[in-house]
């Protein structure tokens, strides 16, 4: 295994955080899983109020980064890094070149973590 391939795994999971942007911030979740390769794919999930606005995930592992896409259900395909660190990922969502969105995630515990 490739120490690309080693560092995807720690992306692999259910994450929960926040995007912020200039309007403020916005609960979100990602689901991420392995496509092999140094690739992971997954969703991201973003709470706005009643809604939930839902994208695709799709990115290269690339020590220590995770770059590549996001893509929305009406064809909008947003720029997306990743940086996992200290068991947090921090990422930067842009469109056209400029980072739009700024997240925080920390993975999130399964109930077979919490048992004793």
């Amino acid at each position: 295994m490739s120490l690309s391939e080693t560092i995807a795994q720690n992306f692999i999971g259910n994450w929960q955080g926040q995007v912020q942007g200039s309007g403020g911030s916005l609960p979100a979740e990602m689901s991420i899983t392995s496509a092999g390769n140094s690739q992971i794919v997954g969703k991201l999930h973003v709470h706005s109020g009643a809604n939930i606005e839902s994208y695709e995930l799709k990115c290269t592992v690339n020590t220590p980064n995770a770059i590549g896409t996001l893509s929305y259900q009406d064809g909008t395909v947003f720029g997306l890094e990743m940086i996992w660190q200290n068991n947090t990922i921090q990422q930067q969502i842009s469109y056209n070149n400029q980072v739009i969105l700024q997240g925080s995630f920390a993975k999130k515990q399964s109930l077979q973590s919490l048992l004793p």
